[in-house]
């Protein structure tokens, strides 16, 4: 909670997120061992309404992730408040088929 104000009167005022991106799961193309993954960056607003939080994050919309899962974090920082909003990036390899043999007549 930040407060701010001229002494008499004091406001408190958190940061939020609008919204968290939900988790994402992509498959790399065949043979490669990382994706680009694209997501819409969240938002953060301040209850107060006057002042702006400053978010920041691990990684960007866009980021090249290797093959597993990994953990994106924003957060929010108002004052000397901070909220987090975490969702995570799964890159799967992509599966490559087994050639089937048939016989002809």
């Amino acid at each position: 909670m930040f407060i701010y104000g001229n002494g008499q009167c004091r406001v408190c005022c958190d940061a939020y997120f609008d919204a968290c991106p939900e988790n994402i799961t992509v498959t790399a193309a065949c043979g490669a061992t990382k994706a680009i993954v694209t997501w819409t960056a969240p938002t953060a607003t301040a209850s107060c309404g006057t002042a702006t939080p400053t978010v920041s994050s691990d990684y960007s919309s866009g980021a090249e992730f290797s093959v597993g899962t990994t953990t994106v974090t924003y957060t929010a920082t108002l004052g000397t408040e901070t909220k987090t909003c975490s969702f995570t990036v799964t890159v799967n390899a992509a599966s490559v088929a087994t050639p089937v043999l048939s016989c002809l007549p």
